[in-house]
């Protein structure tokens, strides 16, 4: 089985969840949803973080105090070796 990760970040200053991609590892989609939080947050501080069952959670605010989750959820894709 292969695996891929989604990952999205709660945008507080949007009040939506924001796509960043689909990656072949969970440390891509980390820095993929990391660097969408620097991008729009700035200077953000990790509040605290939740690694549960394939999903990943953390959460961050900035000075401002606008919030910002990353979620990244793991998905398994099913192989059949007779179709290439």
């Amino acid at each position: 089985m292969r695996e891929l990760f989604l990952c999205t970040v709660w945008d507080g200053n949007k009040q939506e969840w924001v796509s960043c991609g689909i990656y072949s590892t969970r440390s891509k989609a980390r820095e993929a949803g990391s660097e969408y939080v620097i991008q729009v947050g700035g200077d953000v501080k990790l509040l605290d973080w939740d690694d549960c069952d394939g999903i990943n959670f953390d959460w961050y605010q900035d000075d401002a105090g606008v919030s910002y989750t990353r979620k990244i959820e793991r998905f398994l894709l099913d192989h059949n070796p007779w179709v290439e």
